[in-house]
């Protein structure tokens, strides 16, 4: 009786002890993970050596709106067009030739630190004698200086350039000034004013001459502003049909009057997706006086 109860209290204390280890250990491999912490560093053990660093990528954007792409602007016809330098563009220009006196004082002030000094150079010049076209070339470089110089300066420029048109002493000046006006106007988007000076301008009967020229040019411009490209065409055409046909009596003018009108109608058909027809004219361009650089479409 005594051996049976010490038998049965040993193994109620087998069981007891069972029971707590199996508790023990089941409460062991249930316990959660605790979150894994970002910011944690690992160390090699000591006497151990890293390995190389494999660096991960991904795919996927970081999140939010994607940038805008903007498009860089086009930069050959589709601005206004540019002046042309009122010293001889050098693109036209013989390695030989020197400039003249006039020419080299408004190259300078084109090129002064801002307008306000350009102005004061060209100023400063017409106190001095002048012939009258050169007097007059004079002036349109101030109506200019005074444009860039902001709005303020439209009134200016205006005056200048109605100056330059009364010292004008013959059509081909006249011409010259009105080309460089009528551009002032697009700039100004007065394109009403710009088309009845250069419409008036183009029916007066003269001979061709590169500011005639000019002339035909800023007008074919002026129809690619108000979008009727069949009219741009047709005057980018006809001018370039003149030049070809009259070209063995332009003289020494004949490549910048050439170079100028294929480049316009070159530029327009690869504008609008002629490319065709905009490498005959280059082709032709070419044959006559070598203008390479007319092919290059237009950026």
């Amino acid at each position: 009786m005594y051996l049976k109860t010490i038998i049965t209290l040993a193994v109620s204390a087998l069981v007891m002890v069972a029971i707590v280890l199996l508790a023990a250990y089941f409460g062991e491999t249930a316990r959660k993970e605790e979150p894994f912490d970002k910011g944690q560093r690992f160390t090699a053990k000591p006497g151990t050596t890293r390995e190389n660093a494999v660096i991960l990528t991904s795919t996927k954007r970081a999140s939010g709106p994607e940038p805008i792409a903007v498009k860089a602007p086009v930069t050959m016809d589709d601005p206004p067009p540019q002046v042309m330098s009122l010293s001889r563009d050098s693109r036209y220009r013989k390695d030989a030739e020197p400039m003249e006196e006039h020419e080299v004082a408004i190259q300078a002030a084109e090129s002064a630190a801002t307008p306000e000094e350009g102005i004061a150079q060209i100023e400063e010049a017409l106190r001095q004698p002048q012939r009258a076209e050169v007097a007059a070339k004079m002036e349109v470089a101030l109506a200019e200086l005074y444009r860039q110089s902001g709005p303020e300066g439209v009134e200016a420029a205006r005056a200048a350039f109605e100056r330059a048109m009364q010292i004008a002493p013959d059509q081909a000046a006249k011409d010259y000034v009105t080309a460089q006006y009528g551009n002032f106007l697009i700039l100004q988007e007065d394109f009403e004013g710009a088309a009845q000076m250069l419409t008036g301008a183009l029916n007066t009967e003269t001979v061709l001459n590169p500011s005639r020229v000019q002339l035909a040019a800023q007008m074919g411009y002026l129809y690619e502003q108000r979008n009727d490209m069949k009219a741009a065409e047709d005057t980018y055409s006809k001018l370039f049909r003149d030049v070809i046909e009259k070209q063995p009596e332009l003289g020494a003018e004949r490549e910048e009057m050439l170079r100028l009108s294929a480049m316009k109608l070159s530029r327009l058909y690869r504008k609008l997706n002629r490319a065709t027809e905009a490498d005959e004219v280059a082709k032709l361009a070419h044959s006559i006086i070598g203008m390479q650089d007319v092919a290059a479409p237009a950026q």
